[in-house]
Protein backbone atom coordinates (compact mmCIF):
# COMPACT_ATOMS: atom_id res chain seq x y z
CA UNK A 1 0.00 0.00 0.00
CA UNK A 2 1.29 3.35 -1.29
CA UNK A 3 0.36 6.28 0.89
CA UNK A 4 0.94 10.33 -1.06
CA UNK A 5 1.06 13.29 0.57
CA UNK A 6 -1.52 15.34 -0.72
CA UNK A 7 0.60 18.16 -1.44
CA UNK A 8 3.01 17.96 -4.90
CA UNK A 9 5.94 16.35 -5.14
CA UNK A 10 8.71 14.93 -5.63
CA UNK A 11 8.54 13.65 -1.69
CA UNK A 12 10.87 12.05 0.38
CA UNK A 13 9.97 8.60 0.74
CA UNK A 14 10.12 5.60 3.42
CA UNK A 15 9.33 1.71 3.64
CA UNK A 16 8.44 0.35 6.42
CA UNK A 17 8.87 -2.96 7.73
CA UNK A 18 6.92 -4.25 10.62
CA UNK A 19 8.01 -6.60 13.84
CA UNK A 20 8.23 -10.13 13.67
CA UNK A 21 4.46 -12.15 12.80
CA UNK A 22 3.05 -8.57 11.67
CA UNK A 23 0.86 -7.50 9.01
CA UNK A 24 0.78 -4.28 6.97
CA UNK A 25 -2.94 -2.98 8.71
CA UNK A 26 -1.20 -3.34 12.01
CA UNK A 27 1.64 -1.21 13.42
CA UNK A 28 3.13 0.03 10.16
CA UNK A 29 0.11 1.48 9.06
CA UNK A 30 -0.10 3.60 12.20
CA UNK A 31 3.05 4.82 11.52
CA UNK A 32 2.34 5.48 7.20
CA UNK A 33 -0.50 7.54 7.86
CA UNK A 34 1.56 10.01 10.33
CA UNK A 35 4.61 9.85 7.91
CA UNK A 36 2.23 10.55 4.51
CA UNK A 37 0.20 13.51 6.31
CA UNK A 38 3.98 15.16 7.35
CA UNK A 39 4.90 15.29 3.67
CA UNK A 40 6.52 11.58 3.20
CA UNK A 41 5.37 9.00 0.43
CA UNK A 42 5.12 5.77 2.70
CA UNK A 43 5.27 2.46 1.31
CA UNK A 44 3.91 -0.34 3.52
CA UNK A 45 3.91 -4.11 2.42
CA UNK A 46 3.43 -7.48 3.90
CA UNK A 47 7.02 -9.50 3.53
CA UNK A 48 6.98 -13.01 1.93
CA UNK A 49 5.19 -15.30 4.12
CA UNK A 50 2.65 -13.18 5.35
CA UNK A 51 -0.69 -11.29 4.86
CA UNK A 52 -1.35 -10.97 1.20
CA UNK A 53 1.98 -11.48 0.44
CA UNK A 54 2.76 -15.06 -1.26
CA UNK A 55 5.04 -18.19 0.00
CA UNK A 56 5.01 -21.05 1.98
CA UNK A 57 5.05 -22.12 4.90
CA UNK A 58 2.79 -19.20 5.82
CA UNK A 59 3.73 -17.03 8.47
CA UNK A 60 7.65 -17.97 8.37
CA UNK A 61 9.76 -15.37 9.78
CA UNK A 62 13.09 -15.89 7.51
CA UNK A 63 15.93 -12.61 7.30
CA UNK A 64 16.45 -13.07 4.24
CA UNK A 65 13.59 -13.29 2.54
CA UNK A 66 12.85 -9.89 4.78
CA UNK A 67 16.06 -8.08 3.47
CA UNK A 68 15.22 -8.98 -0.27
CA UNK A 69 11.51 -7.54 0.47
CA UNK A 70 12.88 -4.56 1.96
CA UNK A 71 15.29 -3.92 -1.01
CA UNK A 72 12.71 -4.50 -3.26
CA UNK A 73 10.29 -2.00 -1.79
CA UNK A 74 13.17 0.72 -2.30
CA UNK A 75 13.68 -0.71 -5.91
CA UNK A 76 9.96 0.18 -6.23
CA UNK A 77 10.16 3.49 -4.74
CA UNK A 78 12.79 4.50 -6.90
CA UNK A 79 11.17 4.66 -9.98
CA UNK A 80 7.59 5.51 -8.85
CA UNK A 81 6.30 9.01 -9.78
CA UNK A 82 5.98 11.63 -7.41
CA UNK A 83 8.81 10.31 -5.34
CA UNK A 84 12.45 12.14 -4.65
CA UNK A 85 14.70 8.89 -5.54
CA UNK A 86 17.48 10.67 -3.79
CA UNK A 87 15.25 10.35 -0.53
CA UNK A 88 14.47 7.01 0.18
CA UNK A 89 14.55 5.85 3.34
CA UNK A 90 13.71 2.36 5.66
CA UNK A 91 11.94 2.02 8.74
CA UNK A 92 12.28 -1.14 10.82
CA UNK A 93 9.94 -1.51 13.99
Amino acid sequence: MLLMPASGGPHPAVAIIGPVAFVKEQSPLHYATRFASRGLAVLIFDPCYHGESPGAPRRYESGDAKIEDCQAALDFLTFKNGIDANRLHLLGI
